[in-house]
């Protein structure tokens, strides 16, 4: 049900139904603001962890754990023009997800051992903040 709501939002985000992507003029139109909006559901295909990256952590699927989804994801970019050849960008891009799955064999990650066929609860944080 989660995800169902979840995709059926970001495809009507995607398509510019509930927030439609925006652009305000910038430099080339004189103004000297930009903002974008992207939005839309993301998804995994591959996703491998392990932690330490050595003999003492397990490497094991993110998906197999978790799901390959989709979720929501939105990136902001605000952009300044300094001049006509110069400006100043600020991205914001938060992705992050947890959802629970159970592991077919145990696994040590991060210095702890997790048993199989468990409940497990796997969190995925890949935010982005640039200037």
């Amino acid at each position: 049900m989660r995800r169902g709501l979840i995709l059926g939002v970001s495809t009507l985000v995607a398509l510019g139904i509930v927030a439609p992507a925006c652009r305000v003029a910038g430099a080339e139109s004189g103004l000297r603001f930009e903002v974008e909006i992207e939005a839309g559901p993301v998804r995994q295909s591959r996703n491998d962890v392990q932690i330490p990256n050595t003999q003492e952590g397990t490497r094991f699927s993110l998906v197999d754990l978790a799901g390959d989804g989709p979720w929501a994801s939105v990136r902001l970019y605000f952009t300044y023009s300094i001049n006509s050849k110069h400006a100043l960008r600020l991205l914001l891009a938060p992705l992050s997800y947890t959802e629970k799955g159970v592991l077919a064999s145990a696994a040590t990650f991060s210095g702890m051992t997790f048993e199989p066929a468990l409940t497990t609860e796997a969190t995925y944080k890949f935010n982005s903040w640039r200037v």
